[in-house]
């Protein structure tokens, strides 16, 4: 709101917003996370009243599949063009920069598209920008599971690529061993295995393949 001239410190500013946000998590890891926020607000100052979308959806694989990152932007550029084909290419760039790390040299997952203060063309035909968005993520999701439960199964580098994101995450090696006991039973590897991938990770000697492709 400050970037469109109103502080919230000056006084009363009446607004109203509206919204919907999810992220599923599954508990097989060869499916990815995805994420999405599409909202909707409105501030008035007493003379008019400025309203403006925004929102999003992106994909976090932990072992990544090409041909669903594919079918991901497919899905999600498909929506965008029904209504101008500059969208995707600025909202795509707009999520990579959002998504990026840094401290790490790399981006979050494959991206996806990200927007802010949408308010033109028009109030009518922004909103059903955002309803394909938000209609599209079943569809951009849904067969990335399917082809995983039909053709993949866990196996030690899958698991070793896990315990790596945990590493990552600055979890210890008893909080992954916890993690996967808790989803895989007695399919997760023993905590020695555990002990011994977390002294590799730390001298340097691990970068999943799956995971560099991660990278833009």
């Amino acid at each position: 709101m400050r970037s469109r001239g109103k502080n919230l410190s000056d006084g009363n500013l009446p607004f109203f917003a509206a919204g919907i946000s999810a992220v599923i998590h599954p508990s097989n890891p060869l499916v990815p996370t995805i994420h999405f926020n599409y909202r909707y607000f409105e501030v008035e100052d007493g003379k008019e009243t400025q309203w403006w979308f925004g929102g999003g959806t992106d994909l976090t694989p932990y072992y990544l599949n090409s041909a669903d990152a594919v079918h991901f932007h497919r899905t999600l550029k498909d929506a965008c063009d029904k209504h101008d084909n500059s969208y995707y290419p600025r909202f795509k760039k707009w999520c990579d920069d959002y998504f990026n790390i840094p401290h790490r040299g790399e981006r979050r997952g494959v991206g996806g598209i990200f927007f802010d203060d949408l308010d033109s063309p028009n109030q009518t035909a922004c909103f059903e920008f955002v309803k394909d968005c938000a209609n599209a993520v079943i569809p951009s999701y849904i067969p990335l599971g399917v082809t995983v439960i039909r053709k993949m199964e866990l196996n030690r580098e899958h698991f070793r690529a896990i315990i790596y994101y945990n590493f990552q995450r600055q979890l210890s090696q008893q909080e992954s061993l916890a993690e996967l006991l808790s989803v895989f039973g007695n399919e997760a590897p023993h905590q020695s295995t555990i002990s011994r991938w977390y002294g590799e990770f730390k001298r340097g000697r691990f970068r999943d393949i799956s995971l560099q492709n991660t990278r833009k």
